[in-house]
């Protein structure tokens, strides 16, 4: 059968339509001498207006989940615009821990003047060490010893008048007191006294016996006893209250004197700063001095060292000041915490070694976190490091639902050491969580107190529409980086190369990539090659340069794979025709490298009812929009071909030596030329290579990765020779998103590879067959001799040999 020739001439993209270059001179200075950056944030209105929503709004869950790749700026740029509002948020007072002591594990927590706590510290240190002397000489100047002495002397004087009345009335019972001592120190017992020697009274029984107290008079003697006992037992009473009278005596005396210190010490306390809490803490430490002031006395702080001990003074450690927030500047703090680990972020209650082996703490060793760190502004965190450590999401989520900061150390954590629970701070701070918007939506779905706390999405662009306007304000970010780098000055050659890598990076011609990052990167390698070179600026060569040693740094597996293509180890031809097989393209990534090769994809067909059967799919090495492409062909097929007559026919395709898993639709317009080719017999140009997406209707949809596939096929029919007709077949839509190697572009002008931009699956046949596609006439047949006309008439040779 001969089939008739396409009187199409198919189109070829143009150098321009193939990688941009500057339009006009003008649009970027000779150099980046003189310039200087106004750190303008470019490209992120929608993410800005988020976040300064965010940031302005002081209500229960208005915080910030920033959304955006890695690479575009997010935390420069967040910290930048935090830096740049000046929001007017509510400045935040300084805080500080102090002992409770009332409730030892529960420390106060005290608000102070904003910028004075540590003032504030010391002052408290300085009149706590004045109120230490001037207790100690108010309680052992020798004016009050001799008062105290005095109270004393007058004491002992009616204990001795006690003490003779009961011992005369014992001596005329008979009987004596041992033991007694005219102050009451001892208490007196009753006792016999036989051949001058006292015995005591409860001792009867064995003088009895031992025929020194005769039976008769032991029973008299004990009456005797017991008739003095409710006299010895009020004696004893007596010198006991007498005991209490002298110890509150003294004790009126020692708490008037220090009373007077401590009124001296509250006045230049509250003169400083003066709130509830801080009168409260100045109440627990008058009641705590005054109910404790036998500790001051010298005397009986060298009795206990008498007993082994030193002679100490009391500690007045717990009346010290922990700062744990303090304020400088005007300004809303911006903290970024890079290492958000429970302790960096919420606080910590350090340990101290009580004894050998045994730990404790106390208010003292309350530390801040980032969080406290921030109060009153914002705290920026990085939210899958959040997520990734122990602890630290949920009761990130807990604090900012109740608005207050509780500073414990994880459950689980502590070691045995006692755990404090201080006074909660009340929390005032916004957090800005930067993440994906992968992991937006994974928490959006699954964490159902996700929306409720973070309320704000900004999400960050990673590319911007190129114009005129855009373009000044993106050389000024990149004069920034020069600035900010220190690096050598760019000339208009170098300027250009980085903005067409930028549009790579985009993965459009007419945007610019916001992900400065790797820009920067790649400014940074360009300096280092000029200052090899001695050269004083940056240039073109050297942009370019840097560009091919960052690919050459990351692509052993594509070379490797190349390698193996070439040699012929990989079937894959770049000449001649054949039916039933074509040239692929995929794109592989590796980390964050992405390259593209070439795949020989086949097909076979014959007499059956299975339709389209993909090997890759059978063997589930496919993802399911890979499958989903593949059915489209089937759908494709039978609108076109099916309206007559049921189809009935097998066809396997087949990524050939191909072990690895596949996804993407991106090869379905190419099985869909295969599956045509193999059907009609039609052989299929092998001096081409083919991608992009198909819908049922044979309309070539766009797919990524073009400028990959394209280099790669490039590079293979390069070094096995340019025959001056090989090329690639791409979607129409994706000529936006050329920005093609120079040596492909270099090809292209010469006329030695070509770009074909497909619209259609008609368009594509044709150009790969060298046949009209063929329309159908008013009859409903296709034109003859067409291809589609090949592949009617053989669907319905198959269905007539399964009827049969």
């Amino acid at each position: 059968m001969a089939l008739h020739r396409s009187r199409r001439n198919p189109r070829t993209l143009t150098v321009a339509e193939a990688r941009w270059s500057l339009p006009r001179a003008d649009l970027v200075p000779p150099s980046t001498t003189g310039l200087t950056s106004r750190g303008t944030i470019i490209g992120q209105e929608r993410a800005m207006k988020a976040l300064r929503m965010g940031l302005e709004l002081y209500r229960p869950g208005y915080n910030v989940f920033v959304c955006g790749l890695v690479g575009t700026g997010r935390t420069s740029t967040v910290k930048r615009m935090l830096e740049g509002m000046k929001p007017a948020c509510a400045l935040a007072q300084d805080l500080a821990y102090v002992h409770n002591f009332d409730e030892n594990e529960r420390p106060r927590l005290i608000g102070l003047p904003r910028g004075k706590a540590y003032a504030f510290r010391d002052h408290v240190r300085d009149n706590v060490e004045i109120l230490r002397r001037e207790i100690d000489r108010m309680v052992n100047s020798p004016e009050t010893r001799t008062r105290v002495q005095a109270f004393e002397s007058d004491f002992k004087d009616r204990a001795k008048t006690a003490a003779t009345a009961l011992g005369e009335k014992v001596g005329e019972a008979g009987l004596t007191l041992v033991g007694s001592h005219e102050d009451g120190s001892i208490l007196p017992v009753l006792a016999v006294v036989r051949d001058d020697k006292a015995y005591d009274i409860a001792n009867l029984p064995a003088l009895v016996r031992q025929g020194l107290v005769a039976a008769e008079e032991a029973e008299t003697l004990a009456a005797t006893a017991k008739e003095l006992e409710a006299e010895l037992t009020a004696y004893i009473e007596g010198q006991q209250q007498l005991g209490r009278e002298f110890a509150e005596e003294v004790g009126k005396l020692e708490r008037s004197l220090v009373r007077i210190a401590l009124a001296a010490f509250r006045q230049q306390i509250v003169g400083f700063h003066r709130n509830d809490a801080l009168l409260a803490w100045l109440d627990q430490i008058e009641s705590t001095i005054l109910e404790n002031i036998e500790l001051f006395r010298r005397a009986e702080r060298r009795n206990g060292a008498a007993e082994g001990g030193e002679e100490e003074g009391p500690d007045f450690s717990a009346f010290d000041v922990n700062v744990v927030l303090h304020n400088t500047g005007d300004g809303c703090p911006i903290v970024v915490e890079n290492n958000p680990t429970f302790q960096n972020v919420f606080g910590s209650q350090d340990r101290v070694t009580v004894a050998p082996g045994v730990y404790g703490t106390d208010f003292s060793r309350i530390k801040p976190g980032s969080l406290l760190r921030a109060q009153g502004g914002y705290l920026i965190l990085n939210a899958p490091d959040v997520l990734g450590e122990g602890g630290v999401w949920n009761q990130l989520k807990r604090t900012l639902r109740a608005g207050e900061l509780v500073i414990q150390p994880l459950e689980g954590t502590s070691q045995g050491v006692p755990i404090l629970n201080p006074d909660p701070v009340p929390l005032n701070v916004k957090v800005i969580l930067l993440g994906n918007a992968a992991l937006y939506e994974t928490l959006y779905e699954r964490d159902h107190e996700f929306a409720k706390i973070f309320k704000v999405k900004a999400d960050f662009d990673t590319s911007i529409k190129l114009d005129d306007s855009v373009m000044g304000d993106y050389l000024d970010a990149l004069v920034g980086i020069i600035r900010e780098e220190g690096l050598r000055e760019m000339d208009r050659d170098a300027m250009e190369a980085l903005l067409q890598y930028s549009m790579r990076v985009a993965g459009e011609r007419d945007r610019l990539s916001t992900r400065f990052s790797i820009l920067a990167d790649i400014m940074r390698e360009a300096d280092y090659l000029a200052g090899k070179s001695a050269a004083a600026h940056i240039m073109g060569e050297d942009v370019h340069q840097a560009i091919c040693d960052q690919r050459e740094r990351h692509n052993l597996i594509e070379e490797k794979l190349f390698e193996r293509i070439r040699i012929g180890e990989m079937k894959v031809e770049t000449q001649g025709r054949r039916v039933g097989q074509i040239n692929g393209l995929t794109v592989l990534s590796v980390g964050m490298y992405s390259f593209g090769s070439v795949a020989r994809i086949t097909c076979r067909t014959g007499v059956g009812k299975s339709g389209v059967l993909d090997i890759e799919r059978e063997t589930e090495l496919t993802g399911s929009s890979y499958e989903k492409g593949s059915l489209i062909l089937q759908g494709f097929i039978t609108g076109r071909y099916g309206q007559d007559y049921p189809l009935t026919f097998n066809a396997s395709i087949c990524f050939e030596q191909s072990y690895g898993f596949i996804d993407g639709d991106s090869a379905s317009s190419t099985e869909l030329y295969l599956l045509l080719s193999a059907l009609a017999d039609l052989p299929l140009r092998q001096d081409l290579a083919v991608t992009g997406s198909v819908d049922q209707f044979g309309t070539i949809q766009t797919i990524g990765g073009a400028n990959e596939k394209i280099e790669a096929f490039f590079d293979l029919c390069e070094s096995r020779g340019l025959t001056g007709t090989q090329g690639v077949l791409i979607p129409v839509t994706n000529i936006t998103e050329l920005m093609l190697a120079p040596r492909v572009v270099k090809a292209i002008e010469a006329g030695s590879f070509h770009i074909y931009p497909v619209a259609h699956i008609d368009e594509g046949i044709e150009i790969l067959t060298g046949l009209r596609s063929g329309e159908r006439n008013a009859a409903g047949h296709w034109a003859v001799d067409s291809v589609n006309d090949a592949v009617q008439k053989a669907l319905e040779r198959l269905y007539r040999l399964g009827k049969d």
